[in-house]
């Protein structure tokens, strides 16, 4: 249920290139993937929502584990990406390494729907607070936790206390003239 104009607005702010092929310029962390024992570069960010692999996997399983993701969303999941890396990556018992692959994400429509996943999983720990939801889908699940931001609740007072790249960002998605207000105001995309 997460709302179209939200998951654009992060896509426009991910890749402003438009390319949902598009890599990012992170610095490369290899680990082994566990089924086909090739090398995973797992810290680039792939396609539209610019997701890392590992961070593909830790959202699939977090939306698993809190009801989000449902059987039907499973099934869709793995005739998107058909894998063996989607099953175990499902599985609420069979945890591991990381499991999501570039090459998986590299699908287009895949991408988007972890991403959404991603993005529903935030909005269900910050409910309407889009400028937090912006800033942990930024800077990673437990930014706001471990910073002592949680207490910040208007825009005005948490935009002030985090760093410049942060602010940035959150302004991009949620300030005046940001890309939501085009894509809500401008646009008319609502639902």
């Amino acid at each position: 249920k997460v709302p179209n104009y939200l998951a654009l607005g992060i896509m426009c702010i991910e890749n402003l290139t438009g390319d949902e092929k598009a890599l990012s310029n992170a610095k490369s962390i290899y680990t082994k993937d566990v089924f086909s024992g090739k090398n995973v570069d797992y810290n680039k960010a792939v396609g539209s929502f610019q997701i890392k692999p590992y961070t593909a996997t830790d959202s699939l399983r977090t939306a698993m584990k809190k009801g989000i993701l449902q059987e039907s969303h499973a099934i869709m999941l793995q005739n998107l990406a058909p894998s063996q890396h989607i099953t175990k990556a499902l599985s609420k018992s069979d945890l591991g390494d990381i499991i999501i692959t570039q090459e998986l994400l590299m699908n287009s429509e895949f991408n988007i729907a972890v991403g959404c996943a991603k993005l529903a999983t935030l909005m269900l720990k910050y409910n309407t607070q889009l400028y937090k939801v912006a800033a942990d889908f930024f800077q990673g699940d437990y930014y706001i936790s471990n910073k002592r931001l949680n207490g910040y609740n208007t825009y005005e007072s948490f935009v002030s206390h985090v760093p410049a790249d942060v602010k940035e960002y959150v302004d991009c998605l949620c300030g005046k003239f940001g890309t939501l207000d085009i894509i809500v105001n401008h646009l008319g995309i609502t639902d």
